[in-house]
């Protein structure tokens, strides 16, 4: 979070506040703000790696199929909230209902990710490889 969302909405902050005015600006930077954090969670729930320490282990995924959902995920998400964020702008009952939405879901996932999952915070250093026999465990 500090080392993207923080410096991004930054340098965005004044741009946003020259263009659209205080009012808008805050709106959509608060919107956006929310947005980022909701998406920050949920994308790294189960995530405990640090990144480019880890081992890699060719083959897990197929990187043009995930280039693929990346690119369309991104562009359906984008598009999407936008529209939404200018039906928003309009209403402020259902704006701040977003907020409140918003809200809970970032509690949700807090929770879902202490409690119901029992995620800790050990990060993990080195993955460990598929092993060459496995056992059915029927037993």
């Amino acid at each position: 979070m500090t080392s993207c969302i923080v410096p991004l909405f930054a340098v965005l902050s004044p741009v946003e506040l020259v263009f659209r005015g205080w009012q808008l600006a805050a709106i959509h930077l608060s919107f956006a703000l929310l947005l980022s954090l909701v998406l920050l969670n949920l994308l790294l729930v189960w995530f405990r790696k640090i990144p480019f320490s880890c081992s890699y282990f060719p083959g897990k995924t197929s990187m043009a199929v995930m280039f693929f959902l990346y690119v369309a995920g991104f562009n359906m998400y984008a598009w999407t909230m936008a529209d939404v964020e200018e039906r928003l702008i309009g209403s402020p009952a259902e704006l701040g209902l977003a907020y409140a939405v918003g809200g809970l879901a970032l509690y949700g996932l807090a929770r879902l990710e202490k409690r119901e999952f029992a995620v800790d915070d050990a990060l993990i250093y080195e993955d460990q490889p598929e092993p060459v026999v496995r056992s059915l465990e029927l037993g």
